[in-house]
């Protein structure tokens, strides 16, 4: 049985991974780099660097803890499950035996033939990386990385402080124009941020809301595709809602999630 493949740091940074366009990755690197950081340092900093020095700090530092979050989520193994299973070429040798399928001992929808395995509850095939990942939420190409069980805290927390050095850098800008006055080119800055805020304050009000419910973002947008999410008048039921302090250790990975068998003891129906 194989282990599952580490994420090396020369596919985050060489984009060697095949199947998904480097455009997003490349312009978040660009903005950031080429635009951002060199109109902080040149035009932004030494304006008001002491009369506010408490924003520059929190911005400085939030930068160092948002690039130590990023590079986390997308170099990690994001939950990268075992290929060429002995339980999945088991159970490819009993589908002449009818019954045994009909008892619910192997399920068919938890058969991956690309990855040969048979996969754990809430784990899914991320057709852009081209493997199973446990607890499986989206691929995102911002981090060039499936988002999954190990690294989604730290996805989460790069979207958070995000957010907060943009409100930060939009916050500076102002101060530009009481200062200085007009400025297109940092104007421009200051629409940009404020995009970027708008967008990143959304998208993690959103993990954080799913975090809290226990629910991953393929579940929470496709809830009538997997059977587990559904009681048995069909109609949405959630499993694994363990209530919100709960979620919230599990999310953090500080308790460990219910197993299979917990969850069939409380009488769950599962697929």
């Amino acid at each position: 049985m194989t282990q599952p493949r580490i994420l090396s740091f020369t596919r985050s940074w060489k984009f060697s991974s095949p199947g998904e366009s480097k455009v997003a990755i490349l312009f978040f690197y660009s903005c950031t780099f080429l635009w951002g950081y060199p109109t902080y340092l040149f035009w932004i900093m030494p304006l008001s660097l002491n009369t506010l020095w408490n924003a520059h700090a929190t911005f400085l530092l939030g930068n160092a803890l948002m690039w130590f979050l990023f590079l986390k989520a997308s170099m990690m193994n994001p939950g990268l499950l075992p290929q060429h299973t002995d339980e999945y070429y088991q159970a490819i040798r009993q589908v002449d035996y009818l019954n045994y399928w009909e008892e619910g001992k192997i399920l068919l929808p938890r058969l991956c033939h690309e990855c040969h395995l048979v996969k754990p509850l809430r784990a899914k095939h991320c057709r852009i990386i081209n493997r199973c990942v446990s607890g499986f939420d989206h691929y995102c190409p911002f981090i060039y990385n499936s988002v999954g069980y190990r690294n989604r805290p730290y996805f989460v927390g790069f979207l958070t402080t995000m957010c907060l050095n943009s409100v930060v850098g939009i916050y500076l800008c102002w101060n530009w124009f009481n200062v200085m006055g007009r400025s297109i080119f940092i104007g421009i800055g200051f629409l940009f941020l404020s995009v970027i805020a708008t967008t990143s304050a959304m998208m993690t009000s959103l993990c954080v809301y799913m975090a809290a419910v226990n629910l991953t973002t393929a579940e929470c947008f496709k809830t009538t595709k997997y059977a587990y999410l559904l009681d048995h008048q069909g109609k949405f039921f959630n499993p694994f809602d363990r209530g919100i302090i709960l979620n919230f250790m599990e999310f953090l990975h500080t308790i460990k999630p219910l197993t299979e068998e917990e969850l069939k003891k409380a009488e769950l129906t599962l697929v």
